[in-house]
């Protein structure tokens, strides 16, 4: 499994991500909460890369699977096909695809800072620039939360093929809503 989430080193309320192989010794003896909430945590992330990768039916046929998942940021990708070019001409990637990726990364984003398993949210704006067209190969991307409130989250997205991060072949930013399961 990938990542797991762990306390701060000094126990401020963001958290930081422990690699699977360094876990066990990060933890020590005496944490069994740290311990037990590791083992929540990648449990949760296997059920939400399940979710995402097989119950949605758009993301299943888009191919789009989840990265890794921290409170506050997601990376997702999608593997290149043939089916997802939108200029044979050149060819380039289909900025359907590039949007649709930035859009569901966004609202994993936003997902990972919920604290109640009732806890919704849907699109509400998405600003997607498209900087240079999208080779034939996978393409990834990256959402931050940059904001949260009680009703509404904005994420800075990004779009890149792995191994040019430097290079996005798109930027955007999503505007979800937040519904809280508490609010009925």
């Amino acid at each position: 499994m990938g990542a797991l989430w762990g306390p701060t080193p000094a126990g401020l309320g963001r958290q930081r991500v422990l690699g699977s192989h360094r876990w066990r010794t990060q933890l020590g003896p005496g944490r069994g909460l740290c311990y037990l909430r590791a083992m929540l945590d990648e449990a949760l992330m296997a059920f939400v890369k399940a979710f995402m990768e097989e119950q949605i039916p758009f993301n299943k046929h888009l191919g789009i699977r989840l990265l890794e998942l921290r409170e506050g940021e997601a990376t997702l990708e999608i593997p290149y096909r043939d089916a997802l070019i939108g200029d044979p001409f050149r060819p380039a990637l289909h900025g359907g695809v590039i949007s649709a990726l930035l859009d569901t990364c966004g609202g994993a984003a936003v997902f990972s800072t919920f604290t109640d398993v009732g806890d919704r949210t849907s699109t509400v704006d998405l600003r997607v620039d498209y900087l240079r067209p999208g080779r034939q190969e996978t393409v990834r991307a990256h959402g931050r939360v940059l904001r949260i409130g009680n009703r509404v989250a904005v994420v800075h997205l990004d779009a890149f093929h792995p191994g040019a991060e430097d290079a996005p072949i798109a930027t955007g930013t999503g505007v979800y809503n937040v519904r809280r399961a508490q609010d009925g």
